[in-house]
Protein backbone atom coordinates (compact mmCIF):
# COMPACT_ATOMS: atom_id res chain seq x y z
CA UNK A 1 0.00 0.00 0.00
CA UNK A 2 2.83 2.71 0.63
CA UNK A 3 4.22 1.65 -2.20
CA UNK A 4 1.65 2.45 -4.38
CA UNK A 5 1.44 5.85 -2.89
CA UNK A 6 4.74 6.52 -3.32
CA UNK A 7 4.44 6.18 -6.77
CA UNK A 8 0.90 8.52 -6.94
CA UNK A 9 2.84 11.25 -5.42
CA UNK A 10 5.47 11.05 -7.58
CA UNK A 11 3.09 10.77 -10.45
CA UNK A 12 1.66 13.99 -9.34
CA UNK A 13 4.68 15.75 -8.80
CA UNK A 14 5.78 14.78 -12.42
CA UNK A 15 2.77 16.13 -13.86
CA UNK A 16 2.47 19.41 -12.10
CA UNK A 17 6.02 20.27 -12.47
CA UNK A 18 5.96 19.60 -16.41
CA UNK A 19 9.68 19.96 -16.68
CA UNK A 20 12.81 17.54 -16.38
CA UNK A 21 16.00 18.57 -15.19
CA UNK A 22 19.12 16.23 -15.54
CA UNK A 23 22.04 17.64 -13.64
CA UNK A 24 24.01 16.46 -10.51
CA UNK A 25 23.08 19.27 -7.95
CA UNK A 26 19.59 19.44 -7.94
CA UNK A 27 19.40 22.65 -9.46
CA UNK A 28 15.79 23.44 -11.24
CA UNK A 29 15.28 23.18 -15.36
CA UNK A 30 15.23 26.59 -16.99
CA UNK A 31 11.66 27.79 -17.23
CA UNK A 32 12.04 27.44 -20.74
CA UNK A 33 12.94 24.14 -21.70
CA UNK A 34 11.07 20.90 -21.15
CA UNK A 35 14.16 19.15 -20.34
CA UNK A 36 17.26 20.85 -18.96
CA UNK A 37 20.63 19.07 -18.72
CA UNK A 38 23.43 20.63 -17.35
CA UNK A 39 26.76 19.12 -17.05
CA UNK A 40 30.81 20.37 -16.44
CA UNK A 41 31.71 16.94 -17.19
CA UNK A 42 29.76 14.59 -19.71
CA UNK A 43 27.48 15.48 -23.10
CA UNK A 44 24.42 14.85 -24.89
CA UNK A 45 24.62 11.37 -26.73
CA UNK A 46 22.02 11.32 -29.64
CA UNK A 47 21.31 7.89 -31.18
CA UNK A 48 23.65 7.01 -33.13
CA UNK A 49 22.73 4.72 -37.26
CA UNK A 50 24.04 4.60 -40.33
CA UNK A 51 22.64 6.04 -43.20
CA UNK A 52 20.61 2.95 -44.25
CA UNK A 53 19.04 2.84 -40.47
CA UNK A 54 18.07 6.52 -40.47
CA UNK A 55 16.01 6.11 -44.32
CA UNK A 56 14.72 3.22 -42.66
CA UNK A 57 12.90 5.29 -39.82
CA UNK A 58 8.95 4.89 -40.18
CA UNK A 59 7.46 8.37 -40.61
CA UNK A 60 10.04 10.92 -38.79
CA UNK A 61 8.50 13.52 -36.98
CA UNK A 62 9.59 17.09 -37.87
CA UNK A 63 12.73 17.75 -36.44
CA UNK A 64 13.82 14.50 -34.80
CA UNK A 65 17.03 14.32 -34.73
CA UNK A 66 20.07 11.79 -35.41
CA UNK A 67 23.72 11.42 -35.47
CA UNK A 68 25.25 9.45 -38.32
CA UNK A 69 27.93 7.71 -38.68
CA UNK A 70 28.58 6.90 -42.06
CA UNK A 71 28.89 8.31 -45.98
CA UNK A 72 29.00 12.11 -44.28
CA UNK A 73 29.16 11.86 -40.62
CA UNK A 74 27.45 14.63 -38.36
CA UNK A 75 23.87 15.62 -36.94
CA UNK A 76 21.12 15.41 -38.81
CA UNK A 77 17.53 16.57 -38.53
CA UNK A 78 14.21 15.71 -40.85
CA UNK A 79 13.63 19.54 -41.86
CA UNK A 80 10.53 18.01 -43.46
CA UNK A 81 7.86 16.15 -42.59
CA UNK A 82 6.83 12.40 -41.43
CA UNK A 83 5.29 11.64 -44.78
CA UNK A 84 8.22 13.51 -46.80
CA UNK A 85 11.26 13.27 -44.79
CA UNK A 86 14.31 15.26 -45.59
CA UNK A 87 17.11 14.68 -44.15
CA UNK A 88 19.58 17.95 -43.10
CA UNK A 89 22.96 18.05 -42.31
CA UNK A 90 23.05 20.38 -39.13
CA UNK A 91 25.80 23.29 -39.57
CA UNK A 92 25.30 23.41 -43.76
CA UNK A 93 22.45 24.46 -46.32
CA UNK A 94 20.69 21.21 -46.48
CA UNK A 95 23.23 18.85 -46.58
CA UNK A 96 25.11 20.95 -50.09
CA UNK A 97 27.84 23.29 -48.95
CA UNK A 98 30.72 21.36 -46.89
CA UNK A 99 33.71 22.51 -45.36
CA UNK A 100 37.09 21.83 -46.13
CA UNK A 101 39.64 23.83 -43.76
CA UNK A 102 38.70 27.65 -44.47
CA UNK A 103 36.58 26.65 -47.87
CA UNK A 104 33.53 25.27 -48.49
CA UNK A 105 32.54 23.05 -51.69
CA UNK A 106 29.37 21.80 -53.12
CA UNK A 107 30.09 18.70 -55.87
CA UNK A 108 26.72 18.39 -57.15
CA UNK A 109 24.50 20.78 -59.13
CA UNK A 110 24.90 24.75 -60.37
CA UNK A 111 25.10 27.84 -57.99
CA UNK A 112 23.37 30.94 -58.55
CA UNK A 113 23.87 34.52 -57.62
CA UNK A 114 20.62 36.88 -58.55
CA UNK A 115 18.96 34.02 -59.80
CA UNK A 116 16.78 30.55 -58.56
CA UNK A 117 17.65 28.58 -61.88
CA UNK A 118 21.06 28.83 -62.72
CA UNK A 119 22.22 26.96 -65.97
CA UNK A 120 25.72 26.69 -65.68
CA UNK A 121 28.05 26.09 -62.50
CA UNK A 122 28.05 29.47 -61.85
CA UNK A 123 25.04 31.81 -63.15
CA UNK A 124 25.38 35.37 -62.05
CA UNK A 125 22.24 37.43 -63.45
CA UNK A 126 23.88 40.95 -63.35
CA UNK A 127 27.22 42.87 -63.25
CA UNK A 128 30.91 41.23 -61.92
CA UNK A 129 33.16 43.71 -60.81
CA UNK A 130 36.90 42.59 -60.33
CA UNK A 131 39.73 44.47 -58.53
CA UNK A 132 43.20 43.46 -57.00
CA UNK A 133 43.55 45.64 -53.89
CA UNK A 134 47.15 44.78 -53.84
CA UNK A 135 47.93 46.46 -56.74
CA UNK A 136 47.88 43.34 -58.90
CA UNK A 137 45.94 42.49 -61.96
CA UNK A 138 42.66 40.58 -61.39
CA UNK A 139 42.06 37.98 -63.88
CA UNK A 140 39.78 34.79 -64.40
CA UNK A 141 41.44 31.76 -65.24
CA UNK A 142 39.64 29.87 -67.84
CA UNK A 143 41.69 26.37 -67.64
CA UNK A 144 41.55 23.16 -69.75
CA UNK A 145 43.05 20.28 -68.29
CA UNK A 146 43.56 18.10 -71.77
CA UNK A 147 46.93 19.19 -73.21
CA UNK A 148 46.06 20.80 -76.49
CA UNK A 149 42.28 21.28 -75.55
CA UNK A 150 40.34 24.67 -76.01
CA UNK A 151 39.34 27.26 -73.64
CA UNK A 152 37.48 30.67 -74.11
CA UNK A 153 34.97 33.08 -73.86
CA UNK A 154 31.17 32.89 -75.46
CA UNK A 155 28.73 35.99 -76.09
CA UNK A 156 25.49 34.95 -76.09
CA UNK A 157 22.13 37.11 -76.91
CA UNK A 158 19.14 35.61 -75.35
CA UNK A 159 20.48 32.25 -75.14
CA UNK A 160 21.93 32.01 -78.71
CA UNK A 161 25.72 32.55 -79.36
CA UNK A 162 27.00 35.39 -81.06
CA UNK A 163 30.72 35.67 -80.59
CA UNK A 164 33.47 33.73 -79.29
CA UNK A 165 37.06 34.55 -77.79
CA UNK A 166 39.14 31.43 -77.42
CA UNK A 167 42.29 29.72 -77.00
CA UNK A 168 43.14 27.14 -80.03
CA UNK A 169 45.32 24.41 -77.97
CA UNK A 170 45.67 22.78 -81.68
CA UNK A 171 47.51 25.49 -83.35
CA UNK A 172 48.84 27.56 -80.13
CA UNK A 173 46.82 31.03 -81.14
CA UNK A 174 44.23 32.96 -79.52
CA UNK A 175 41.24 33.38 -81.82
CA UNK A 176 37.91 35.75 -82.29
CA UNK A 177 35.19 34.37 -84.17
CA UNK A 178 32.34 37.42 -84.68
CA UNK A 179 29.40 35.33 -85.70
CA UNK A 180 27.65 32.31 -84.19
CA UNK A 181 29.41 29.52 -86.43
CA UNK A 182 31.46 28.61 -83.10
CA UNK A 183 35.28 29.92 -81.71
CA UNK A 184 37.20 26.95 -83.29
CA UNK A 185 36.95 28.43 -87.06
CA UNK A 186 37.90 31.81 -86.20
CA UNK A 187 37.93 35.18 -88.49
CA UNK A 188 41.16 36.19 -87.11
CA UNK A 189 44.05 34.41 -85.03
CA UNK A 190 46.66 35.98 -83.33
CA UNK A 191 49.61 32.94 -82.98
CA UNK A 192 52.10 32.52 -80.08
CA UNK A 193 54.91 34.90 -81.32
CA UNK A 194 52.53 37.83 -82.59
CA UNK A 195 51.64 37.30 -85.96
CA UNK A 196 48.05 38.08 -86.93
CA UNK A 197 46.00 35.96 -89.08
CA UNK A 198 42.84 37.24 -91.46
CA UNK A 199 41.35 34.23 -93.35
CA UNK A 200 44.08 32.07 -92.48
CA UNK A 201 44.96 29.78 -89.58
CA UNK A 202 48.96 29.70 -90.35
CA UNK A 203 50.05 33.50 -90.20
CA UNK A 204 53.48 33.52 -91.84
CA UNK A 205 54.40 38.01 -90.73
CA UNK A 206 53.31 39.95 -88.52
CA UNK A 207 49.87 40.86 -90.62
CA UNK A 208 48.61 37.74 -93.04
CA UNK A 209 45.75 38.56 -94.65
CA UNK A 210 43.84 35.77 -97.40
CA UNK A 211 40.51 36.48 -98.99
CA UNK A 212 38.20 32.39 -98.84
CA UNK A 213 37.13 33.41 -102.96
CA UNK A 214 39.01 34.70 -105.74
CA UNK A 215 37.91 37.92 -107.02
CA UNK A 216 39.19 41.59 -108.27
CA UNK A 217 38.11 43.10 -104.48
CA UNK A 218 41.18 39.90 -103.25
CA UNK A 219 42.45 39.35 -100.07
CA UNK A 220 42.67 43.02 -98.37
CA UNK A 221 40.64 46.11 -99.89
CA UNK A 222 39.15 49.77 -99.29
CA UNK A 223 35.70 49.94 -101.11
CA UNK A 224 35.37 53.30 -103.18
CA UNK A 225 31.74 54.66 -103.53
CA UNK A 226 29.17 54.28 -104.82
CA UNK A 227 29.98 51.06 -106.15
CA UNK A 228 29.75 48.82 -103.32
CA UNK A 229 31.49 45.85 -105.67
CA UNK A 230 34.42 47.70 -106.20
CA UNK A 231 37.43 48.44 -104.75
CA UNK A 232 40.58 51.55 -104.56
CA UNK A 233 43.26 49.15 -103.19
CA UNK A 234 43.25 45.70 -103.63
CA UNK A 235 45.87 43.07 -103.05
CA UNK A 236 45.59 39.41 -103.13
CA UNK A 237 45.01 36.70 -105.78
CA UNK A 238 42.88 36.52 -108.64
CA UNK A 239 42.26 33.73 -109.10
CA UNK A 240 45.33 32.20 -108.99
CA UNK A 241 47.08 35.49 -109.94
CA UNK A 242 49.09 38.02 -108.08
CA UNK A 243 47.14 41.04 -108.28
CA UNK A 244 48.29 44.88 -107.51
CA UNK A 245 44.75 46.39 -108.36
CA UNK A 246 43.73 50.22 -107.99
CA UNK A 247 40.81 51.57 -109.15
CA UNK A 248 37.11 50.82 -109.59
CA UNK A 249 34.51 48.14 -110.41
CA UNK A 250 32.32 46.08 -112.05
CA UNK A 251 33.80 48.14 -115.27
CA UNK A 252 37.09 48.66 -114.39
CA UNK A 253 36.91 52.14 -115.69
CA UNK A 254 40.04 54.43 -114.45
CA UNK A 255 41.88 51.62 -113.16
CA UNK A 256 46.08 50.32 -112.22
CA UNK A 257 46.25 46.48 -112.33
CA UNK A 258 49.68 44.58 -112.41
CA UNK A 259 48.97 41.09 -113.01
CA UNK A 260 51.44 38.22 -112.38
CA UNK A 261 51.11 34.44 -113.86
CA UNK A 262 52.74 31.83 -113.76
CA UNK A 263 52.94 31.76 -117.59
CA UNK A 264 55.10 35.00 -118.44
CA UNK A 265 53.10 35.52 -121.22
CA UNK A 266 50.14 35.83 -119.47
CA UNK A 267 51.44 38.43 -116.95
CA UNK A 268 50.97 42.27 -117.63
CA UNK A 269 50.88 45.77 -116.53
CA UNK A 270 47.29 47.69 -117.26
CA UNK A 271 46.57 51.35 -117.16
CA UNK A 272 43.19 52.89 -118.32
CA UNK A 273 39.92 51.30 -119.25
CA UNK A 274 39.88 47.41 -119.40
CA UNK A 275 38.13 46.79 -122.52
CA UNK A 276 38.01 50.08 -124.01
CA UNK A 277 40.44 51.95 -126.81
CA UNK A 278 42.03 54.56 -124.04
CA UNK A 279 44.41 52.06 -122.13
CA UNK A 280 48.43 51.11 -121.95
CA UNK A 281 49.07 48.02 -121.72
CA UNK A 282 52.38 45.78 -121.31
CA UNK A 283 52.58 42.71 -121.24
CA UNK A 284 55.97 39.96 -121.24
CA UNK A 285 55.84 38.43 -125.09
CA UNK A 286 52.74 40.37 -125.61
Amino acid sequence: MKALLLIFLLAIGISIQAQVAVNTDGAAPDNSAMLDVKSTTRGLLAPRMTLAQRNAIVSPASGLMIYQTTDIPGYYYNSGTPAAPAWALVGSNAGQWLNNGTSIYYNLGNVGIGTASPLERLHVDGFMHLSSSGGGYPFINFNNTVTGGNSGLKIMENGASKAWIAYRGDINALTLNADNSGGWSPDMIVKYGGNVGLGTLEPASRLHVMKNTPGYTAAFGVPISPWTSGTNVSVGNDDEDAVLYVGQAPGREGFLIWQYNADPALGYYSIGTYNGSNNMTLQEYG
